[in-house]
């Protein structure tokens, strides 16, 4: 995409520029590394509004609304948990890759002497 132009002020404010540069028309030249920047942050924006809630999240949501209540899940808890276990069945496979993954990442970093964190993190 090319730069964008646009007139600069309002048509007094134009004419009195014009009179200002020789009579040549005045014109505003946005660079198109700008709209682009401007378009990213825009869509970067919108993402973060259209996010689903987690795994995680619909479960916490879930406990913390059930904490001292002492009626039975109403129906949009049970919705959100239902959808919770629907979206981890759905994550688990990819999950359990990456599992496999580091052990095997960890036996060649053992393999070659290489330091390691103890079992369970730091």
């Amino acid at each position: 995409m090319g730069d964008l132009t646009r007139p600069k002020g309002d048509q007094a404010t134009q004419a009195r520029q014009r009179k200002m540069d020789g009579g040549k028309k005045r014109v505003e030249t946005i660079p198109a590394e700008w709209v682009e920047e401007v378009r990213r942050r825009v869509e970067r924006a919108q993402r973060q509004f259209e996010t689903p809630p987690s795994v995680s999240s619909r479960v916490s949501t879930v406990l913390y609304s059930s904490f001292n209540a002492t009626s039975a899940p109403t129906g949009q808890q049970r919705e959100q948990l239902g959808i919770a276990e629907s979206d981890f069945r759905e994550a688990q496979p990819v999950v359990e890759a990456l599992i496999r993954e580091l052990a095997a990442l960890e036996d060649r970093i053992r393999g070659v002497g290489g330091p390691l964190l103890p079992v369970g993190g730091m």
